[in-house]
């Protein structure tokens, strides 16, 4: 318990400290493929907003990121597991899989999730992509764009963000 707390803050340092940086705006051309990162209980709403987005990217390498209290087996090529055991005691990202993923540039990253979730945080706030976009108001710094619908409402974000990406150029 008290380990958990420890690893918790830790890496809310970790991105705290990240977004106390200045930040550097990157030159972002047409998203070419998407990752999104989802709390458990919003699994199903990520499927679909990827099977949605995946129509428009039309990239192999669109990836779901799924945190979970506990750990689950990594069943689809294109859905991810994360778990609180997948950091270090210090605050360190344990998973390869994921840490491979944030280290290699990609064109769009959806934070979808509305509660205060530091491992995704750290996700969202490591990763290389170009453009970042949330559904909380909360996580504004981290996220260039932030579309506030209900989280079980994915055609109504589907359109605003591909109405948004529209005016921004980065999809056609």
């Amino acid at each position: 318990m008290f380990l958990d707390g420890l690893k918790h803050n830790l890496v809310k340092t970790k991105v705290n400290n990240w977004l106390a940086q200045p930040t550097t705006h990157k030159e972002v051309g047409h998203i070419a493929n998407v990752v999104i990162l989802v709390e458990a209980r919003f699994v199903n709403e990520g499927k679909n907003l990827l099977k949605r987005l995946g129509k428009l990217t039309q990239s192999s390498e669109n990836k779901l990121v799924v945190f979970a209290e506990k750990r689950a087996d990594q069943s689809a090529e294109d859905l991810l597991y994360l778990s609180k055991k997948d950091f270090s005691l210090f605050g360190n990202l344990k998973n390869e899989a994921v840490k491979k993923l944030i280290e290699q540039p990609f064109g769009l990253l959806i934070s979808y999730y509305t509660s205060e979730n530091v491992f995704l945080n750290f996700v969202a706030t490591q990763s290389k992509a170009a453009f970042k976009v949330g559904i909380d108001h909360k996580n504004t710094a981290i996220n260039a764009l932030t579309i506030q619908v209900e989280p079980t409402d994915v055609a109504a974000f589907e359109t605003e963000l591909v109405k948004y990406l529209k005016l921004l150029k980065r999809i056609e």
